[in-house]
């Protein structure tokens, strides 16, 4: 059977939501990891320090993923992210 229409509507919200917020965190970790290897190999020191950024910025995408996962699981609530919720609504 069809889903009802406001249960299709919340569902959509969050596959795109997830959809856009992927696609910003692998074009951010694309270019911390570029200009963290640029600069590694001249200042070593600094691709260091964007290596680390890097590994702090997925850690944030792995735990933003999960509570936002979770909230809508048990809550049924959806908790929309800033500047990519609003976007994410208005294509669901």
């Amino acid at each position: 059977t069809e889903p009802k229409e406001p249960q299709r509507q919340w569902l959509r919200f969050h596959a795109f939501q997830a959809l856009f917020f992927s696609i910003a965190m692998s074009v951010g970790l694309t270019v911390l990891g570029i200009v963290g290897g640029i600069l590694a190999s001249i200042v070593g020191v600094l691709g260091y320090v964007f290596s680390l950024l890097n590994l702090v910025a997925w850690i944030g995408w792995l735990v933003i993923g999960i509570q936002t996962g979770l909230k809508a699981k048990n809550e049924g609530q959806a908790r929309v992210l800033p500047v990519i919720g609003p976007f994410a609504l208005k294509y669901a």
